[in-house]
Parts: structure tokens; C-alpha cells; sequence
């Protein structure tokens, strides 16, 4: 059986069925854009927002967030500041990680960055930084147990955000036990250096920036990385130049995509919504629901030339 399970990422979520209703939403969305109309695999989300947060966000009111499911707008127009500034940012990070780690830049860098991230980003905090174990434990368990749920399965993972960081890290230190067909990450933050070197740390791996830091063994076949040029969270796009192959030889392959989410005629290029209906990642969706069918046929073929083989043929009567 072919199954699809998603992680969701920062930010406090609306209550686990509605958020789970919006993300099929929308990738039904983008399955019908190209003609399709079939019924999606099994689909599961991981939900953590409740093991961070009291209660669910109220989405009925419009003041509270605009991360609500709206179908798309059709075409968007990008800002050309927002891709030239994309741009050199992202290549910035690229000579800060390749001169910078191991060196007292590095630890001066750190020194600043971590009181504002832990600050500002309170899931960062309590995943990265470990400043609630019981949590952290709790949010990986979640995902765990889904995955070991399914391990019979062929699974497609899907993380989004914070929850591809979560993703990897599970998927690495789970490496020897897990195996998941593929790996999908939108939106991920897992380029920027300063993340990379928390989960290289956490892990206990070597890091050289010639080397990379390693693609789980648990990756059996794909690992792509979906990200819009203006996605600020995904800035450092190429999440190839930092991860090297697995065992497998599976490393991730960097796709740039449009985020076509507008609420209030505003984009915000890194919601999850955009990412799951976006045309390329609909059709590496599209091939692994696919291959389902296309073993399903060679399946029914065997069976139908067994029985033609072994079992003898009734001569019809003239």
C-alpha cells in the first residue's frame, strides 16, 4: 500500500482534522490542475501544534491568522527586488558556510544568533535547543509512530518547514530502522548553515563544508526539495550543496517551484497550501501514486499468465 504522511511546521494550527482536511484540499487541488481525478493514497498527518501550544487557533476569526486554506489565485507576479535580494542573500550564506564553520566567526555568529532565535522562534527552541526535553521527545515520538505504522508501506514523507527539520532529524537518527520511499521537503529551512550545524551537533556527525552533512539511509529512493525563490524561511535554496548521498546514493534534488498562495491580495510564499498544489511537486506525487498502479498491473499480468500456464485450457466444443 502506498501512503502519504505529512508534517506540519512552526506556528500554532488549527485543530488536527480541519488542518488535515486543508492540506488534501489542496493537494487534490493540485492533482485536478492536471487532469487528474482520481482518489489520493492513505493520507496521515502528524499533528504537534497541541504538544506546544494550550489550544487549537480559532480560524473562524479573520484577525487571528491568514494561514487558511484559499484555492489558488492563478497567476502571481513575482517582485523583482524580492528575487534580486533572494538571490544575493542566498549566495552570502553559501561563503559564510564554506568559510565560516570551525572558525571563531562561527562562534561569534552563534553568540548573537542564539538569543534571538530561541527568543522568537519558540519551537526552535524547545527542538534545537532542548529547553523542553519531554516536549521535544514527545514531538519526535509522534512522528515515530506514525512511520513505524506504516513501515510495511511505501511511504511518501512530506515535510513542511520546522516539520522538515523534524523530518530529518527522526529519519537520520532512525536511519537503521526506518525506510521510507521518499522524502519530500517544502519550504525547508534546513539549508540555513545555523540549522544544519544544530542537527550535525545534536547527532554528533563531523561537519566539513566540502563534505556535507550526510542524507539518511533510511531515504530508499528520492529526497526532493521544493522551494519559491521569495520564500525568506527557505533562503538558502540548495539544500544539495550541503547534504551529501546516502549509501543508496540518494541525496536531495533541489527543485524551484511558484508559491501561489494570496490571501487578502497579499502573497506569503512559504505557505504549505502553495507548496502542495505547485505543478512539479503534484507530478512527483502523481509518479509515486503512479508506480502504485503500475505494480498493481504487472501484479494482475503475473497472476493472469500463471493460471494460463498451469491450469489446463477447456476446449471449446465445435
Amino acid at each position: 500500500m502506498k501512503v502519504i504522511i505529512g508534517i506540519h511546521g512552526l506556528d500554532n494550527k488549527p485543530e488536527r482534522e480541519l488542518l488535515k482536511n486543508w492540506w488534501e484540499k489542496a493537494i487534490k487541488e493540485g492533482l485536478e490542475r492536471i487532469g487528474y481525478n482520481g482518489k489520493l493514497p492513505h493520507f496521515e498527518l502528524v499533528y504537534w501544534a497541541d504538544i506546544v501550544y494550550a489550544k487549537p487557533v480559532d480560524f473562524e476569526d479573520p484577525f487571528i491568522s491568514d494561514d487558511v486554506y484559499t484555492r489558488s489565485p492563478g497567476k502571481v507576479n513575482y517582485s523583482g527586488t524580492q528575487i534580486i535580494l533572494s538571490s544575493i542573500l542566498s549566495r552570502s550564506l553559501k561563503k559564510i558556510w564554506r568559510s565560516a564553520y570551525g572558525s571563531k566567526a562561527m562562534g561569534h555568529i552563534k553568540e548573537w544568533l542564539d538569543p534571538l532565535v530561541r527568543k522568537y522562534f519558540h519551537e526552535v527552541d524547545i527542538y534545537l535547543f532542548n529547553s523542553e526535553l519531554n516536549k521535544r521527545k514527545q514531538i519526535k515520538e509522534r512522528l515515530l509512530e506514525t512511520l513505524y505504522k506504516f513501515q510495511k508501506d511505501e511511504i511518501f514523507l512530506i515535510g513542511h518547514s520546522m516539520g522538515s527539520v523534524i523530518a530529518y532529524d527522526v529519519l537520520l537518527t532512525e536511519q537503521n530502522k526506518l525506510k521510507i520511499d521518499t522524502l519530500v521537503t517544502l519550504g525547508s529551512p534546513l539549508g540555513f548553515p545555523y540549522i544544519a550545524e544544530k542537527l550535525a551537533t545534536a547527532n554528533q556527525l563531523p561537519i566539513f563544508p566540502s563534505i556535507g552533512i550526510p542524507t539518511p539511509n533510511s531515504i530508499s529512493k528520492r529526497w526532493y526539495n521544493f522551494y519559491d525563490s521569495t520564500d525568506v524561511i527557505a533562503l538558502k535554496h540548495k539544500l544539495s550543496e550541503i547534504y551529501s548521498p546516502n549509501i543508496s546514493g540518494i541525496a536531495p534534488i533541489d527543485k524551484q517551484v511558484v508559491n501561489d498562495y494570496l490571501i487578502r491580495g497579499q502573497r506569503n510564499p512559504h505557505n504549505v497550501f502553495g507548496y502542495l498544489r505547485a505543478k512539479e511537486f503534484t507530478m512527483l506525487l502523481l509518479s509515486f501514486m503512479s508506480d502504485m498502479a503500475a505494480s498493481s498491473e504487472i501484479k494482475k499480468n503475473f497472476i493472469s499468465k500463471f493460471f494460463r500456464f498451469f491450469l489446463p485450457v477447456k476446449s471449446s466444443k465445435k
